[in-house]
């Protein structure tokens, strides 16, 4: 299933390339990252995402699933 991930804190291409590698890292298929969103497939695990991207000075704010 394809997820919208909502992200705060996000302001350079280097913020774009951090969050889509943590997001890569929980094995998630990263369709697409632009500041503030990413678009995801696969099992999305709230805790270990926002951990990951707290880490780096992120704060998820929420995701969406799509049909």
């Amino acid at each position: 299933m394809k997820t919208i991930i909502y992200i705060n804190n996000m302001i350079s291409p280097q913020c774009v390339n951090t969050v889509r590698e943590e997001l890569y890292l929980t094995g998630l298929t990263v369709h697409s990252v632009m500041p503030g969103v990413a678009l995801v497939e696969g099992e999305v695990n709230h805790n270990e995402i926002s951990a990951r991207l707290e880490a780096h000075g992120f704060e998820l704010l929420a995701s969406d699933i799509l049909d």
